[in-house]
């Protein structure tokens, strides 16, 4: 196998979006569990597709930072990726060491409380205009591009 074709089979894994809740709680028990229901399929599902992966993170709880992870296709002495043109899953539950956190980003929680600071502080100094309101669209504005740079330097 060509350098290229390693570097190909990582871009195109397996990368499954996810509340930094649910993962610590699979790292600490050992194992992602095989519990989502889709398509009439109970699995640990997962895209090849970054930005859907990374889309699907954003949709945490607003107190839980989204994450991306990645997983490999084929799980020595556990089983393969079943795929389904860009997305597919696991029909089983997937061990923890298997899985190599790519982003973490902040909760919207953490990131408004963030935001909200320093607009009281650019007020209190009579810095005018002050930074705009937080809103959930200028978080994941805000996430997008810290996401995309964690997976280039993941990838290296």
């Amino acid at each position: 196998m060509t350098a290229f074709d390693e570097a190909w089979d990582l871009v195109k894994a397996p990368f499954r979006g996810t509340s930094s809740k649910w993962y610590d709680q699979a790292m600490e028990q050992g194992v992602i569990p095989a519990i989502q229901t889709e398509k009439d399929r109970k699995g640990v599902w997962a895209t090849n597709k970054w930005n859907e992966a990374k889309t699907y993170a954003m949709g945490a709880s607003s107190d839980q930072a989204p994450l991306v992870h990645h997983l490999p296709e084929h799980i020595e002495g556990v089983g393969d990726f079943d795929e389904y043109r860009d997305y597919g899953y696991y029909p089983f539950d997937v061990p923890a060491e298997h899985s190599k956190e790519v982003w973490r980003g902040v909760s919207y929680d953490d990131w408004r409380k963030e935001r909200m600071q320093a607009i009281l502080e650019a007020q209190d100094a009579g810095n005018y205009p002050t930074p705009k309101m937080p809103n959930i669209t200028r978080w994941a504005n805000a996430m997008r591009p810290l996401a995309d740079a964690a997976f280039e330097r993941w990838r290296e």
